[in-house]
């Protein structure tokens, strides 16, 4: 038999979602999978929603919503348990295809020094321009650079490989790799945890890799996005960058942090205030080292978010200059 593939989906509040995505993953030809799903904060509606899955997955839950980190330490926990070789995180808004799996295997198979693969990622089969072809950590800016070209992603995991990141949409881990760095920092709770998952890889001597022959649909965010995900945004970059780069490097990521938090301040029209306060809250917490869920009634002390709100032009130019 071929290397035990735990394929692991995350549902929170959209079981409907998550169902779609399972149908699609347990039609693989891949011939040796198991199908985890994780309940975060689990209900009576999403236990009966999911209860059909019984027969089909491995059915896991928390009460409590323990975010993206935590409902996957748990999955992962298990799967390794049950003898699990490698671990698929499959997005529950990401829909795959039959061959994806076993492409994404082979390439791993290939090397042994490969501890992540990940296949493109694209908005829909009709989409011209992918999500996601490969991207690049620059510890001297504290930034991730992310292309959507095939071609330059292939030159950069081909000229950068120590610096070669992927996205956490639907990764492949390598068993050695989890044993090796431990799982995903549950502080981060979600978002920035795959590119700091990435940069440890890395630095334990794997590679990360994407499979170009094969690819993901994963409906691309809108312009504006939940609150929720402004303030883990600009939280976990300081977190991520303070983690990897050291307390120079972490004063540099708090500058680029709140250039960004201001940038999306001053592009916020009216009715947008939830986004600004997130935003500027989520920069507040990274400051103070704020971890875990996002409260959505934690704020910036007006003092600070006041004249940043106003004026947040004059305030991205001053960053220039620090």
């Amino acid at each position: 038999m071929p290397p035990q593939v735990a394929t692991i989906i995350l549902n929170w509040q959209d079981a409907e979602q998550t169902l779609r995505c399972i149908a699609a993953a347990a039609a693989t030809t891949y011939p040796n999978q198991c199908l985890y799903v994780f309940d975060n904060g689990a209900t009576d509606a999403s236990r009966v929603a999911l209860a059909p899955l019984a027969g089909q997955a491995v059915l896991l839950e928390n009460p409590v919503n323990l975010g993206y980190t935590g409902g996957n330490n748990r999955a992962i926990t298990r799967a390794l348990a049950d003898g699990a070789e490698y671990v698929w995180l499959l997005n529950s808004d990401a829909i795959t295809g039959p061959a994806v799996l076993a492409s994404l295997v082979a390439l791993a198979e290939a090397d042994p020094d490969v501890g992540i693969v990940t296949p493109l990622i694209r908005d829909n089969p009709q989409a011209a321009h992918c999500e996601f072809a490969g991207a690049l950590a620059d510890f001297q800016a504290c930034a991730v650079e992310t292309t959507g070209d095939s071609a330059t992603g292939r030159e950069w995991q081909d000229r950068f490989p120590d610096r070669f990141v992927v996205v956490g949409t639907a990764m492949l881990l390598r068993r050695r790799l989890i044993e090796t760095i431990g799982l995903f920092d549950e502080q981060m709770f979600a978002y920035a945890e795959d590119t700091d998952y990435a940069i440890r890889s890395l630095r334990a001597g794997f590679a990360n890799r994407v499979d170009f022959a094969v690819e993901v649909y994963h409906q691309a965010k809108s312009d504006i996005r939940q609150p929720h995900g402004y303030y883990y945004m600009n939280r976990n970059a300081v977190r991520l960058w303070r983690k990897h780069v050291g307390r120079l490097g972490g004063l540099r990521a708090l500058a680029a942090v709140a250039n960004r938090a201001l940038r999306d301040v001053e592009r916020f029209t009216d009715g947008h205030e939830r986004q600004t306060d997130a935003a500027l809250a989520g920069l507040w917490d990274g400051i103070r080292g704020v971890t875990g869920a996002y409260d959505p009634d934690r704020r910036m002390p007006f003092p600070l978010a006041g004249p940043l709100k106003r004026r947040p032009a004059l305030f991205r130019w001053l960053l220039r200059w620090l």
